[in-house]
């Protein structure tokens, strides 16, 4: 007797651990090789842009930045780097509103650096949620959490991410 074909499907993925059917991402030699960005080239560049919208200027510092891996492990389904995404946020609770004024008004000043604005694709979002990305791949988003199920004050955070970055 024949075993049906999903047996055979389900035994070369528990065998495999999947891993030939998740895409793992690049290595951190590819990205040597293709954009030879580094991890503190990101973080400067991620701060550099987290400065130019935040009115608060946060200090430069490599050592307090995210970072979140660029790989998939097939077997956690987990992000691992190297290489790495490198992120870094700043947030005010309960903002005054002339915070959230320049702080759009500095988002907007990334447009003549080579950012565009993403379109939306939630219906109800704040008007102070925006998203822009630039061609390299670093990202300058805005967001205003209000949660009315919880209560107490708004949360406005800016975070600033870098595209996959070697080590």
């Amino acid at each position: 007797m024949k075993a049906p074909l999903a047996i055979v499907t389900l035994a070369t993925l528990l065998i495999t651990g999947c891993s030939s059917v998740i895409d793992e991402g690049p290595t951190n030699d590819e990205i040597k090789k293709s954009t030879g960005l580094t991890v503190d080239e990101a973080a400067r560049t991620v701060y550099e842009n987290l400065n130019t919208v935040w009115p608060n200027q946060v200090n430069p510092d490599p050592q307090h930045v995210q970072k979140s891996g660029c790989r998939t492990n097939p077997n956690s389904l987990r992000s691992e780097g190297p290489p790495w995404r490198v992120a870094k946020e700043a947030e005010k609770q309960d903002p005054a509103p002339e915070l959230v004024d320049q702080v759009l008004a500095g988002l907007d000043t990334l447009t003549s650096r080579g950012f565009t604005l993403a379109p939306r694709h939630v219906t109800n979002d704040h008007p102070a949620d925006r998203v822009y990305r630039d061609g390299r791949g670093y990202i300058v988003q805005s967001e205003m959490d209000i949660d009315p199920r919880v209560g107490g004050p708004p949360r406005f955070s800016v975070r600033s991410s870098s595209p996959c970055a070697a080590e």
